[in-house]
């Protein structure tokens, strides 16, 4: 890196940028290999006139400076370089915290099967270094740069520079590039096949795959270091084209293109604008790809908008039901995506599907103006069944606050609360000393002592309302999943059969002196209920998740924690963004959360002093095509500090998608305690009882499908059971007393 010192504020701006303002403050490492030491590794073309582009883009678009940029171009990319380079930009004084970092790689990638692992389909993915030997042998410089090992230096470098890091990969990792169908002079692809007796030197591996949530030390694993934006999936190929890669050259095309104002460009957008390609899809990938390009911040949200498709006078959008979208929901209707342009007219949802809408005129529309085919909706009144009961205890003692908040209520056209019977209600809103204060209804919460929320506002009717506003969004969302008609015989939808969650203690364990987490013990979610020790004076314990399918098809999957003494919302795990983004659960396979390669950080949980258990739910959603659901995070609306997870094709087949929860129960416990590592009967019981009742069909409950555990617990109740009435009889039924 050079020691050249940074450019004053008039320099700065003597540099013309037609396209981007872009701090001055940004640095890049930029690879690009086309010729390769080893005679048995194809040579490539346009990796360098790749890196030729970017820098080009970044200079003279951008106005980065010529110090800030490194190159390692062909002999000068060894893997010793390229790893050196990236430990200098954490350890150097030159680059500032929070300054925007660029790594850019083009080149030969790699797959592999993991060393010292009994499952063949566990694969280690590689960039291949200039001197890479495609033979096994002990020469750490002659060896690849997993996945693992880039993910453990760009934490390292998050870690001391901060995330605001872009990682462009114009490689793949597939194989086949050296089938002679694919290689022709005019097109190419970056990949190899290595020999079936190729072993991966085990020191190599930093962890046993890619890591991204968020215990203490874990902040900035996996892709919570960075966004990466990828020529192509994890199964695809990057290819050459007349000696330029694809990928790249159309990626620096739409960052030119002056139609597309780029100050406020995020990373989503490049994929949406980038041309479809042939026969590779690029991919947007980490916890942070809705940010602003090369700025470290995220653009301030605003309402989705749907492309409207018309046809003989039928209009469809592509959102349904899985998205929350019902009957009778208003959409307002625009000529282009342009919200301030005006609004032609109003359609109203007539058929929900999975993933799709039918809308039509609103009957209290007269006149039908024409919609444009580049039409576009947004919309902007909720439809049935989405309001959530509250109940208010000083309708009497305060009638002129009730009355207030009911006026603001029936003003609000999107989800909202309404008065109900505290019987019934998500919440209980009381008036105590001046102050709002706010019982849950949740029986796993009342079980647990969690009754009262710790936060509380002013008694009056517009700080209620702030709060009611997000309980509405918050318990919509925590209750929302498929609408399914039961019967005894199919009481669940064939996605949650076909879907299971384990949660697991995690440990640190070293392979060649290197650590990694890894499970321990034993599943921790027990009949449906996972139960967290919080031991005081000890430090947080990490955990991790498992989703296991035995579904034949491959599933996309969105994890949430929804903690219920703050009401926050955060993401666990999302899938990566692309058009045609890459399913991450492939069919009857298993997707490893906070460990392993599943791509997400470990979780921690810590109570705060004056609490001694808290209550989160964890919401998995599983649909068969990629849906949108990051909506759903919301931060807490009281003051923060009260977190439990702070730092946190052929024929055609059946739209499918479900929802599946648990809760997590943390209880205080004295360190040392013999209580220590031992689950929670009651609760486990309670929560068992809920969901069978929940579940009930004509308040008959099938249990022959439950675990081993469940029916044990039921027969250890069976008294307790009585008491409530239940019961449990020799037919295998739980039957609700009448």
């Amino acid at each position: 890196m050079s020691t050249d010192s940074f450019p004053s504020e008039l320099e700065a701006s003597e540099v013309q940028r037609p396209l981007y303002f872009c701090p001055p403050s940004l640095y890049a490492l930029v690879i690009g290999i086309n010729a390769y030491k080893h005679h048995d590794i194809m040579d490539l073309k346009g990796c360098v006139k790749d890196t030729e582009d970017i820098i080009e883009f970044l200079k003279g678009d951008l106005g980065v400076k010529e110090q800030n940029i490194v190159r390692l171009l062909n002999q000068d990319a060894t893997r010793a370089n390229i790893i050196q380079r990236l430990e200098d930009m954490a350890k150097t004084d030159m680059i500032p915290r929070d300054s925007a970092i660029l790594i850019y790689f083009a080149g030969h990638g790699a797959q592999h099967t993991a060393p010292l692992s009994d499952n063949k389909d566990k694969k280690i993915q590689m960039l291949l270094p200039h001197d890479f030997i495609p033979r096994t042998n002990a020469d750490i410089n002659a060896q690849g740069i997993p996945d693992a090992k880039l993910s453990a230096l760009l934490s390292n470098l998050a870690d001391a520079k901060g995330n605001n890091i872009t990682v462009i990969m114009d490689s793949c990792h597939s194989g086949s590039g050296t089938r002679s169908d694919d290689v022709t002079k005019e097109h190419s692809v970056r990949s190899i096949d290595l020999p079936h007796d190729y072993d991966i030197l085990p020191s190599i591996l930093q962890h046993a795959g890619r890591s991204m949530n968020v215990a203490a030390g874990h902040e900035h694993d996996g892709l919570a270091s960075h966004v990466l934006l990828a020529a192509c999936s994890r199964d695809g190929q990057a290819r050459e084209i007349y000696q330029r890669g694809q990928f790249t050259k159309a990626l620096t095309t739409v960052l030119r293109d002056p139609r597309h104002y780029t100050d406020t460009i995020s990373y989503q957008d490049v994929i949406r604008l980038l041309p479809d390609l042939s026969l590779q899809v690029p991919q947007c990938e980490g916890k942070y790809d809705q940010r602003i390009l090369f700025k470290g911040i995220a653009p301030k949200r605003s309402r989705r908008l749907w492309s409207l498709k018309s046809s003989h006078e039928t209009f469809t959008i592509d959102t349904g039901e899985a998205q929350g979208v019902t009957e009778a929901a208003r959409f307002a209707i625009y000529p282009s995506p342009d919200m301030n342009s005006h609004v032609i007219t109003y359609l109203v949802a007539e058929k929900v599907s999975a993933y799709s809408t039918i809308l039509r005129w609103s009957s209290a529309t007269d006149a039908k103006p024409p919609i444009p085919p580049s039409a576009w909706a947004v919309q902007t009144h909720a439809g049935k069944d989405v309001n959530i009961p509250v109940a208010f205890m000083f309708e009497k003692t305060s009638p002129a606050v009730f009355q207030h908040i009911i006026d603001i209520l029936n003003q609000n056209p999107g989800r909202k609360v309404i008065p109900a019977s505290p019987e019934v209600a998500e919440l209980v809103v009381i008036e105590e000393s001046g102050r709002a204060v706010f019982h849950l209804t949740d029986h796993i919460c009342c079980q647990s002592k969690l009754r009262c929320l710790p936060s509380s506002v002013s008694f009056n009717a517009e700080n209620i309302y702030a709060i009611l506003k997000h309980v509405a969004e918050f318990f919509w969302a925590l209750r929302h999943s498929k609408k399914l008609v039961r019967t005894p015989s199919s009481p669940h939808s064939s996605l949650q059969l076909c879907v299971r969650i384990e949660a697991w203690k995690l440990t640190v364990k070293y392979a060649e002196s290197r650590p990694h987490l890894t499970p321990t013990g034993e599943n921790l979610n027990v009949c449906g209920v996972i139960q967290i020790p919080i031991v005081d004076g000890a430090p947080p314990a990490r955990y991790g998740f498992k989703i296991i399918s035995t579904h034949n098809r491959p599933l996309y999957v969105w994890v949430f924690s929804f903690n219920m003494s703050d009401l926050s919302i955060h993401i666990i795990y999302h899938p990566n963004f692309s058009k045609t983004a890459d399913p991450c659960l492939s069919p009857r396979g298993e997707l490893d959360i906070g460990y392993g390669s599943g791509g997400s950080r470990p979780q921690s949980f810590y109570l705060p002093p004056d609490m001694t258990a808290d209550v989160s739910y964890l919401k998995v959603f599983v649909t068969t095509q990629f849906v949108d659901f990051s909506d759903i995070e919301k931060l807490s609306p009281f003051e923060p500090g009260r977190k439990s997870m702070p730092n946190r094709l052929g024929q055609s087949q059946p739209e499918m998608w479900d929802a599946l929860l648990v809760p997590i129960i943390q209880s205080r416990i004295g360190r040392g305690s013999k209580e220590e590592d031992k689950a929670h009967p009651d609760a486990a019981y309670a929560a068992l009882v809920m969901r069978l009742s929940e579940e009930a069909v004509n308040d008959v409950m099938m249990v022959s499908t439950l675990d081993r555990d469940s029916r044990s617990m039921i027969d250890e109740r069976l008294p307790s059971a009585n008491e409530q009435g239940w019961e449990f009889e020799p037919v295998e039924k739980f039957s609700r007393l009448t």
